[in-house]
């Protein structure tokens, strides 16, 4: 786990081979020597197509109504202060968890979080925290935005059990600010609770 800045340690043995890996990028093998810090570069993992056939493909607009009676049996959708949002018809990348993807272990959902997002860092330290960030989405460190059951909060809500999450969708870059303005500048994440899920009388837009 890294701290807030992104350094951490590693406890190894001379002759272990550290792997690093991630998504898009080469994987590096390193084997421990005499030195005690590495500094490396990962680069883009470049695949060259033949051939790109882009087809157009027309999707019914669905209204929110019809969205909320999905909802339930859907897991591409998730409900939002800015109504239901539908992981495969969103103009942006967002990457879906649901109940069985957040394990109750640790402190609190974070710590199971962290495991789908390694680069995330959680700083505990901090007066009115926890805050969450996505460093590479933002170089200004603006902690993620949390959108739980169409209520906002900057600081991590960690009052919530991993037992009570039904949902999660983590939008990042341009969906979120554009969704969420300046305030998902640096990303956010978004949690549907199973209590929530139960009512029918779930607030939307229409």
């Amino acid at each position: 786990m890294t701290n807030k800045k992104g350094n951490y340690e590693i406890e190894a043995f001379m002759g272990d081979v550290l792997v690093f890996s991630y998504v898009g990028f080469h994987t590096i093998e390193v084997t421990v020597d005499e030195n005690n810090v590495y500094n490396l570069d990962m680069y883009p993992a470049v695949e060259k197509l033949d051939e790109v056939v882009v087809e157009k493909k027309i999707e019914k607009a669905f209204t929110q109504q019809e969205l909320l009676a999905e909802y339930p049996t859907n897991k591409n959708l998730i409900k939002t202060s800015r109504g239901i949002l539908d992981k495969e018809r969103a103009s942006f990348s967002m990457r879906m968890l649901d109940d069985s993807d957040i394990l109750a272990m640790g402190p609190d959902f974070l710590f199971s979080l962290r495991n789908h997002f390694p680069n995330m860092v959680v700083d505990r330290d901090s007066v009115g925290g926890p805050y969450v960030y996505f460093p590479q989405v933002s170089q200004a460190w603006r902690p993620v935005l949390f959108d739980v059951d169409g209520f906002l909060y900057e600081r991590a809500p960690t009052f919530i059990a991993p037992a009570e999450i039904d949902r999660i969708a983590v939008i990042k870059r341009n969906g979120s600010f554009s969704r969420y303005g300046p305030q998902g500048a640096g990303g956010v994440i978004i949690i549907n609770t199973k209590e929530k899920t139960r009512q029918d009388d779930y607030g939307v837009e229409r």
